[in-house]
């Protein structure tokens, strides 16, 4: 299960991230740093697009199931691309202004579906806070023109999409109530269930973007407003530390933390120094010792830096 969002770095960047929100891991599996105030969506959503296809060509095409996106990602071709270009199911948040809403809200109040209430506890910005929940599934949707027709292209005779209203009360100031509405791409068994499927997405924000600006700092890095290199790259470094942290969170990680990270460190240090320097070139990237770095720019050092070998020792069996 997958979420995806984007956010502003100051004024001048945004950087859009595909992250997966399997068991509340959240792990980033693609991204993209966009100039301003562009739209992450692109022309065509070419950016989502371009997200969606670097993880299914790296993790085969049953890397993502669900795709949960905001109201800013309903656009009809995209959601039919999702669906049967690439086989992803999408729940994405329908806007209020859209035909579609209004018709879900139509067929409710003529009493065309059924409300189920439940309790719901969520937490936002570290508050707790309970909310009484009414759900109503709608199936057999047709009010998305642009839906409709692209997926008709892939061959799909009679394409419908399935809909949930929800209406959101707060327990403590029942004044305060909430209306809005979830569509998804497959049939679905259960209002709730869709529900409970979307507060995943939630993920993206409190685990996600929260998580990287206010623990690892990275809204307060020193931007370069004219090199977009240097924003990517400090972009990339916090994103893969980021899942390093989170990989090293599970049973498997706290294994290697608590038995091979310092035999690992002392292996590395001794081939690359406590410096090491990272090469990116088009798909590739190389680790080298800064010696050799400074070697090939001319500049190399009149001392070594590398650690001495140790002579007169027995080796180690």
């Amino acid at each position: 299960m997958c979420a995806i969002d984007g956010s502003g770095l100051h004024k001048h960047h945004r950087v859009v991230g595909l992250l997966s929100v399997y068991k509340g891991q959240p792990l980033w599996l693609s991204w993209r740093v966009l100039k301003g105030k562009e739209s992450e969506k692109g022309q065509e959503a070419k950016v989502v697009r371009s997200l969606v296809q670097e993880v299914m060509e790296l993790g085969g095409s049953e890397a993502i199931e669900w795709l949960l996106m905001d109201a800013l990602y309903a656009d009809g071709p995209l959601l039919a691309w999702l669906e049967h270009g690439c086989g992803i199911h999408t729940l994405v948040r329908l806007p209020e202004d859209r035909l579609l809403y209004e018709d879900m809200q139509g067929l409710a109040q003529h009493g065309l579906s059924e409300w189920q209430t439940h309790t719901d506890v969520r937490y936002l910005s570290g508050h707790k806070q309970a909310r009484q929940v009414a759900v109503s599934l709608i199936e057999g949707l047709e009010s998305w023109d642009s839906f409709l027709d692209s997926a008709k292209q892939y061959g799909v005779e009679h394409p419908s999409l399935c809909g949930v209203l929800i209406r959101s009360v707060d327990r403590a100031a029942p004044t305060k109530v909430e209306e809005w509405a979830l569509v998804s791409t497959k049939p679905l068994s259960s209002a709730w269930g869709a529900y409970s499927l979307w507060r995943n997405r939630w993920l993206i924000e409190n685990s996600g973007f929260r998580e990287l600006k206010e623990a690892w700092h990275l809204e307060a890095a020193p931007w370069s407003h004219t090199d977009e290199r240097v924003v990517a790259a400090r972009v990339t470094f916090t994103l893969v530390a980021h899942n390093v942290a989170q990989i090293a969170k599970t049973t498997a990680g706290r294994k290697l933390t608590d038995r091979g990270i310092r035999r690992l460190h002392r292996q590395l240090r001794a081939a690359y120094g406590v410096a090491p320097v990272i090469v990116f070139a088009d798909n590739a990237f190389g680790i080298f010792h800064i010696e050799q770095i400074m070697a090939v720019a001319g500049l190399a050092p009149k001392y070594s830096l590398r650690p001495k070998p140790v002579t007169g020792s027995p080796p180690l069996s």
